[in-house]
């Protein structure tokens, strides 16, 4: 019966998707309005009665809708992408975050609300969605542009920060005050979820991809990328961080590995079904009759989202230094909020903090932001020209004189390369932290769950004593990177101290000083870190003592081993970022294509006025006439395959093309532009 329920309500789903995909396409509207207004329509607060018989299923069928779709994004926005608009999305995400908090708060005491109330309103409508932004951009053909970039990176620092607010809130609605303990321990573990994700995917998994696709299987390549995006949004999700964030992870790890096309292309089926889905089931938590009832609240709390956001981020952005159109463009794309505001919100009512009124209202405030965002992202260029024209010309140049003083400013500002060193030496001891971290939470799981240890032939304090020993060997490693870094910033800092010109004796001693003084300092945190972190297992003092000595004796007869160990892999992280950055799946198509049919591929683009546009491929007879095949086209982010007499050339198609380089040539020929 429960099998036939989820055929039933899966199969409702999808065919009221496909309804609202083919009537929004045929009037030219954003297909995630249509999946909405679906969702509301086959929803169970839609009269005459529900067609879903278990959301609960739909939500979790949801939830793989943000897995697909973040791990899609992950794989369009690199690393490197990252890092560049590292500065810009950090600002924008802290001010945003910040003021709505505020503007949310004080909304919700002018609505008469209690002061916990209005703080969750503010929690719902401070992180805009990645989800709905991505599936957005990618439909409006948006997303390879500066401000998509800006916008991707500004959400997911959101998410992070939606992260701790969970963890806030969960505290001020169960003890009545604000507790620091469970927010710094949920920003730890987010920090070493990230460094040792990303730390340990780039070493393993681009080489783990480049292998596994010499095998020309696509079953195997997609089993194998798909068990790594599952595992890794588990990870996070068992961690009580974001599903999204592990995808979207994972996602850019993977891009690493330059078989973003082909990877992209076998995912592409199942991000589409399932984003639909997710969807649909944010209708499905639309009541109309409570969004009639609560119509003004609803619609005032939704302009709050769409203005706020647009002045919050578009002057985060350009104090970042963007400039005026590209920063309105990154706040015109950030007026809406979607899951996180949902689960704040449905934490709220679990925890009654909150009544069903104001659940009512936080969720259509961001449904209702949510169906007008597309509206303002597809005319963003023409809102953001507007808003500069409406900034007088006289403050126009003066902020436009602020964006040059910025640019000009991180040019002059570059780092000398004693700068360079110490923030090279201050990130690796901060990954090396981490991944001693990881290992001894990893330890502290093992040490409360008994029956992992249970079967070990040794007494109690015999089996933490052996938990502490392994978990030190196998973090030796990072300790001895430590140390030496500590080491080589104590010399910097004795350098930079006194100067090396400076050859008198005290001189020299107050180097000396300086240099074990740093050392102390860093061997004694680290000493201190590992003792807080292993106090749940710790041994005896006496065979403490013992094993301390036992890890002396190994670390000193192991030392040169482990430095090669830590240089090698720390070689491998440096190798993989000096290669050149994966491009986009565009380029790499046809190679793609070419390995699955393990044929040479060509793509030949469309020129602007070129005779074959309006025509359709038989109609222009290429085979006949060129005796090359063609294997698809590549309109935007579409993939059209085998394309009939329905489809009609335009102008920037990639026709993809396989056949011999005088026939592919021939092609080029009949595409060439005409004069006249």
């Amino acid at each position: 019966m429960n099998e036939t329920a989820l055929l039933y309500d899966l199969a409702v789903v999808m065919t009221a998707a496909g309804v609202a995909a083919l009537v929004a396409h045929a009037f030219n509207q954003p297909k995630i309005l249509g999946y909405i207004l679906a969702g509301v329509v086959i929803g169970p607060h839609t009269p005459p009665f529900s067609f879903v018989h278990n959301e609960a299923t739909i939500q979790t069928l949801a939830d793989l809708g943000i897995l697909f779709l973040m791990f899609s994004l992950g794989l369009e926005f690199n690393l490197r992408r990252l890092r560049a608009v590292g500065r810009t999305a950090f600002i924008t995400a802290v001010l945003d975050v910040t003021l709505m908090l505020y503007i949310g708060y004080e909304v919700g005491r002018w609505f008469g609300w209690g002061g916990l109330e209005s703080l969750f309103l503010g929690a719902v409508i401070c992180d805009s969605s990645t989800t709905v932004l991505a599936k957005l951009l990618r439909e409006l053909n948006k997303s390879q542009e500066r401000f998509a970039h800006i916008v991707y990176a500004t959400t997911l620092v959101e998410d992070l920060l939606a992260i701790a607010l969970i963890a806030v809130l969960t505290g001020v609605a169960s003890t009545g005050s604000l507790q620091g303990g469970p927010v710094a321990v949920r920003m730890a573990i987010l920090a070493v979820f990230l460094v040792v994700v990303l730390v340990v995917g780039l070493l393993l998994v681009p080489r783990l991809l480049t292998r596994v696709a010499r095998y020309r299987n696509d079953e195997l390549l997609v089993i194998v990328v798909l068990a790594l995006a599952f595992g890794v949004s588990l990870l996070a999700v068992q961690l009580e961080l974001s599903l999204a964030l592990g995808a979207f992870l994972i996602g850019a790890i993977t891009a690493e590995s330059g078989l973003i096309g082909r990877i992209e292309l076998l995912v592409a089926p199942l991000r589409h079904m399932f984003t639909a889905v997710f969807l649909m089931a944010i209708g499905l938590l639309i009541q109309p009759a409570l969004m009639v009832q609560y119509l003004l609240p609803i619609v005032g709390v939704a302009a709050v989202i769409i203005a706020a956001k647009w002045v919050n981020c578009s002057v985060g952005s350009f104090l970042s230094g963007n400039d005026l159109g590209t920063s309105f463009r990154v706040g015109i794309a950030m007026g809406q909020v979607a899951e996180f505001a949902f689960i704040i919100a449905a934490l709220g009512l679990s925890l009654k903090a909150t009544r069903p009124d104001v659940y009512q209202v936080a969720v259509g405030a961001a449904v209702l932001s949510v169906i007008v965002n597309p509206y303002m992202i597809r005319h963003a260029d023409r809102l953001a020209a507007l808003a500069r024209r409406l900034v007088p010309a006289n403050i126009r140049q003066t902020l436009e004189v602020y964006t040059h003083w910025i640019h000009q400013l991180r040019e002059e500002s570059a780092d000398t390369p004693l700068a360079q060193t110490v923030r090279r030496s201050l990130r690796l001891v901060i990954i090396n932290t981490a991944f001693i971290a990881a290992l001894f939470m990893g330890a502290g799981y093992a040490a409360r769950h008994e029956g992992v240890m249970v079967d070990l032939p040794f007494g109690s304090d015999s089996r933490r004593g052996f938990l502490w020993l392994a978990t030190v060997l196998l973090a030796l490693p990072f300790y001895v990177a430590n140390f030496r870094k500590t080491q080589a910033l104590g010399m910097l800092l004795a350098e930079v101290t006194i100067p090396p010109s400076n050859q008198t004796g005290w001189a020299r001693h107050l180097r000396a000083l300086v240099g074990a003084l740093t050392l102390f300092l860093g061997v004694a945190g680290m000493a201190l870190l590992t003792f807080l972190l292993s106090s749940a297992f710790l041994p005896s003092a006496r065979a403490l003592v013992v094993l301390v000595a036992t890890v002396a004796v190994v670390t000193g007869l192991s030392w040169r081993m482990l430095v090669r160990v830590y240089a090698r892999a720390q070689g491998e992280v440096r190798d993989l970022f000096a290669r050149e950055a994966p491009t986009a799946h565009h380029p790499s198509l046809p190679a793609t294509i070419g390995a699955l049919l393990d044929r040479d591929v060509d793509a030949v683009v469309v020129p602007s006025r070129s005779p074959v546009i309006g025509k359709s491929i038989p109609g222009i007879q290429l085979r006949t006439t060129t005796g090359a095949t063609v294997v698809s086209i590549e309109r935007g982010t579409d993939i059209l395959l085998n394309p009939d007499f329905s489809v009609t050339l335009e102008s920037n198609d990639r026709v993809l093309l396989m056949g011999e380089p005088a026939q592919i040539d021939a092609v080029r020929e009949m595409f060439r532009e005409r004069d006249g």
